[in-house]
């Protein structure tokens, strides 16, 4: 009472139940769930029996005090030396502010651990560089600010893994061969057999592939491929945790060559019907078999070393071949086409002419001695008269004609002495 304090005793009620106590204030050391209820109070004069009215009602609400929950923030409870871990302590569905306080295996760990931070309310605990003596099981409470008793239960532990080292990612090549040859398809796969979460980069020599994923195919091998591969595996951000693989270095070659050579000789050509080819693989010494084609068709024509190629062939004019085999390389380069059209036609060409050259002779030959034949022989009646163009000395003596100039030098006779004296 305001009035008089000390004149009056006061009693409690708890849901109208009488706590017994009387004493102006009423104190519960530690509040339980069974406390709460509605209290009133009713005052009593001392030495008197003058009692008053049940006060106005005060409710009191008890509630449990949440218990927090550990989460892993990074997507696995397993990390490796250098690794960065980090996870969180929170109320579930409480408006209140609290702070954290943080325990590894059942001790209370310290603000200034090395390679450990805490969040300013002590919520995120994050471990920058991971080490063996960070493995254990952590739990954590909660404390209600501004109201220091008021400190949860501790959370359910959640277990953190440290391996010893990193790991090394394994490199596989399929099929194994380190020399490979061109168009062969190649397959690469990268995996680590520890934890999860992993992404995967790749490399030849220095530079970076654009490919990514566990697995990565070459699906026609040339020289480019050449060169040393290895993948990198990573995990997290900021920055993320790298380890890299083994090295594969392969060889790219190129496949061994056929070649078609003809094998009928030049002075057969113009007496046989056909053509002979044949097919070889140059530089190598094992055992092939062959594969021919004909001008852009893909379809085999025969599988023998030789191949004949007769002259009503001369529509296909192109030939080409292959080796093939069991054991590596399976296959060769397909040859060179060989033409054989401007062959066969130059053999048509030359055997016209020299069928008319031949026939030509021949013809020659019988007219000449059908001529010799045939050809009636000369009497002397039909023979013309000689004319003899040489006369002798006494018919050039006895003729009108004009002495020869020279006859004075050939005459027998004496010529008369030249004279002095006046013509």
């Amino acid at each position: 009472m305001e009035d008089s304090p000390d004149l009056w005793t006061y009693t409690w009620y708890r849901g109208g139940v009488s706590l017994g106590s009387e004493g102006s204030d009423l104190t519960i050391s530690q509040v339980r769930p069974e406390h709460a209820g509605q209290y009133t109070c009713t005052g009593q004069l001392k030495g008197r029996p003058v009692k008053s009215e049940h006060s106005k009602a005060q409710s009191l609400e008890v509630k449990e005090i949440p218990v927090p929950l550990v989460a892993l923030q990074t997507p696995w409870p397993d990390v490796f030396p250098s690794e960065k871990a980090e996870m969180n302590c929170k109320m579930q569905d409480s408006p209140d502010d609290w702070t954290y306080t943080w325990y590894r295996g059942g001790q209370k760990m310290a603000v200034q651990e090395p390679g450990v931070s805490f969040g300013s309310d002590g919520s995120q605990l994050v471990i920058s560089s991971a080490r063996q003596e960070h493995e254990g099981e952590y739990n954590c409470t909660g404390q209600l600010k501004g109201r220091a008793p008021v400190t949860s239960e501790h959370s359910k532990p959640l277990s953190l893994s440290v391996y010893d080292k990193k790991p090394t990612p394994e490199l596989i090549q399929d099929p194994g061969h380190r020399k490979m040859y061109a168009k062969e398809s190649i397959k690469f796969s990268c995996k680590v057999s520890a934890s999860s979460g992993w992404e995967f980069h790749w490399f030849k020599d220095s530079a970076k592939l654009p490919n990514q994923g566990e697995n990565y195919t070459i699906p026609s091998a040339s020289y480019v491929n050449a060169g040393a591969h290895r993948c990198r595996a990573t995990r997290g951000q900021e920055p993320p945790f790298t380890t890299d693989s083994n090295t594969i270095t392969i060889n790219v070659e190129e496949r061994p060559r056929a070649t078609v050579t003809l094998l009928t000789g030049w002075s057969e050509v113009f007496s046989a019907d056909r053509l002979d080819l044949k097919c070889e693989v140059h530089g190598s010494e094992d055992t092939w078999n062959y594969t021919w084609f004909g001008g852009s068709e893909q379809s085999p024509l025969s599988f023998n070393a030789k191949h004949p190629v007769m002259s009503k062939d001369v529509n296909q004019s192109h030939y080409s071949c292959m080796g093939n085999r069991s054991s590596r390389p399976l296959y060769s380069q397909r040859s060179e086409p060989f033409k054989t059209t401007n062959l066969l036609l130059k053999r048509r060409v030359l055997l016209s002419i020299s069928g008319c050259l031949f026939f030509g002779i021949i013809a020659v030959f019988i007219g000449c001695i059908v001529m010799r034949i045939t050809r009636k022989p000369v009497t002397s009646e039909d023979k013309p008269e000689e004319v003899n163009l040489f006369l002798t000395r006494a018919e050039l003596q006895a003729s009108d004609v004009a002495p020869c100039p020279l006859a004075e030098y050939v005459s027998d006779e004496e010529k008369p002495a030249l004279t002095k004296g006046k013509a």
